[in-house]
């Protein structure tokens, strides 16, 4: 059996791979949140699909700080991590350490908002399932960090923020 040798890609065309599957990541999502919604209805396709991210969420950080050798906890630990997380190089994000206390992701481009603005969908799972599961991949990291919804759907247009979201702890 020949495996793929990475190795020979070009540092242009791993990148592009990267952000494709990243793509094909959270395309795979929106087909099984899809499937799920047809045979068991959008309310029991939200429930499932937010079980299912918060048990991909801690493992996706704990992989990741592991393979990245991220030791670091607290507010830069979690933006650390989360620059890396599998849904982020395929869309154009922020992702800010305000302070010590306050980070910041701001997403835009998201192709799971624009599939459903696509396809005229007014219900948007943005929130609260982000919200339970940035929660969840915050707490597998420090459990002192609280995740806030800060800016979602629906949209004026399509150049505006997709999803925002902040997370903070007090040393208390």
């Amino acid at each position: 059996m020949n495996e793929v040798d990475l190795t020979k890609l070009s540092k242009e065309e791993l990148i592009d791979l990267v952000k494709a599957y990243s793509r094909l990541f959270l395309a795979l999502d929106g087909f099984w949140f899809l499937a799920v919604e047809e045979k068991h209805g959008y309310k029991d396709a939200v429930e499932i699909d937010t079980k299912a991210w918060e048990g991909y969420f801690p493992y996706e950080a704990r992989l990741l700080r592991k393979t990245l050798g991220i030791k670091e906890g607290g507010i830069p630990g979690i933006i650390e991590t989360l620059k890396h997380s599998a849904f982020v190089p395929c869309m154009k994000h922020v992702i800010d350490m305000i302070s010590e206390h306050r980070g910041v992701i701001s997403l835009y481009k998201c192709p799971s908002l624009e599939a459903m603005e696509k396809a005229g969908r007014t219900e948007f799972v943005c929130e609260p399932v982000g919200t339970t599961v940035f929660q969840k991949y915050a707490t597998s990291i420090d459990p002192r960090v609280k995740v806030k919804f800060l800016d979602g759907p629906p949209r004026k247009s399509p150049e505006d923020v997709s999803c925002k979201w902040e997370f903070t702890y007090d040393d208390e």
